[in-house]
């Protein structure tokens, strides 16, 4: 399950289940990765860095031993990643730091790996078939993450690649290139407190949080609302700013203001996909998945979210104290359905 679960809660379109209480932190546990950039292009560098929490908070510098796998699941396994991939044997498996953080070099035939590209024979067999993209036009690698407890499971997470379209129009793929933009990962914008009288309260991550012992309260969330169409001068960089904009033009569409030097949004962006079903360029809005997680308590609605067709920007969930006083950490980790990872973790003092 170890394995699976990560797997699951990122393949999930928008509400992954959490189920057997896996929002309840009973141990030290590796509860997301994100890259930097989200999207990972042929030849270019990745950051990586992973949430690690455990029953009396985060840790900061974990001890971590991280690994890329460039073996591709075959078509008799039914896993979501090869077998190969669970060892360090073999040339398949690419050490990259026993540390915090890890950078990925990422190779320059990954999409013939993972991608559109026509993968290269190995061993005298045939090439395989390219990979086909998932509903949001995008593939994805396997990165591993092992610890931080040497009695620790191992972990897989998925790096978005950035590679180029299959099946364009060559005006198509002019219009793809100008158009997309590099997905921005989902923040946290605002945290709202609601009692049971009503009362609501604004609450900043750094806040220490006082609750009574067994007290039910509503954690309300929410990230940037990046719009359904181009608003010139809002700061950020719409699909529809970059399709349309042309030496001269200063129309809403073409807004060189937002463009110049765009800052994206880190909520539910517009992007620009390619269709394989229409053969044609579509716009579309992100899906973003939200799971709290909890040390103490217990969490109503540990996972939810908003699909690509829902305009709204947040989520919230019950949350019921301990019966006896102390500290519980809560982590709010948020996805959207382009590899885009962000998280946040507040305090709650639990206190007659």
């Amino acid at each position: 399950m170890r394995l699976v679960m990560p797997w699951l809660l990122l393949l999930a379109a928008c509400a992954p289940t959490l189920d057997a209480q896996t929002w309840r932190i009973t141990g030290a546990r590796v509860l997301a990765v994100r890259a930097d950039p989200a999207e990972a292009a042929p030849g270019k560098k990745v950051t990586l860095q992973a949430l690690v929490v455990t029953p009396t908070g985060e840790l900061t510098a974990p001890s971590l031993q991280w690994a890329a796998c460039t073996a591709r699941t075959p078509l008799a396994e039914q896993a979501p990643v090869a077998v190969t991939c669970l060892t360090d044997e073999g040339a398949q498996i690419d050490a990259l730091a026993d540390a915090p953080t890890a950078t990925w070099m990422v190779p320059n035939d990954v999409c013939g790996q993972f991608g559109p590209n026509p993968p290269v024979a190995t061993d005298g067999q045939p090439a395989g078939r390219p990979s086909d993209p998932d509903s949001t036009g995008g593939w994805y690698a396997p990165i591993r993450v092992e610890g931080p407890l040497a009695s620790s499971d191992v972990d897989f997470f998925r790096v978005r690649l950035r590679c180029p379209l299959a099946g364009t129009t060559q005006q198509q793929a002019a219009d793809f290139q100008q158009g997309y933009r590099t997905n921005v990962p989902p923040q946290l914008a605002h945290l709202q407190l609601q009692r049971a009288d009503g009362v609501a309260l604004p609450v900043a991550v750094t806040d220490i949080v006082t609750l009574h012992p067994g007290e039910t309260v509503t954690w309300r969330a929410s990230w940037p609302d990046c719009g359904d169409h181009a608003v010139c001068g809002d700061g950020h960089c719409d699909v529809d700013e970059r399709l349309t904009a042309s030496p001269g033009d200063t129309s809403v569409t073409a807004c060189k203001a937002d463009c110049f030097k765009p800052a994206g949004c880190g909520g539910a962006e517009r992007y620009l996909r390619f269709d394989v079903i229409s053969r044609a360029l579509v716009i579309q809005r992100e899906a973003i998945d939200a799971a709290f997680y909890t040390t103490g308590g217990t969490l109503a609605d540990p996972a939810s979210g908003r699909t690509s067709d829902d305009p709204g920007s947040d989520v919230s969930t019950g949350f019921t104290a301990p019966d006896t006083p102390g500290t519980v950490w809560l982590w709010l980790v948020l996805r959207d359905d382009r590899g885009g990872v962000g998280w946040q973790g507040w305090q709650v003092h639990v206190q007659p």
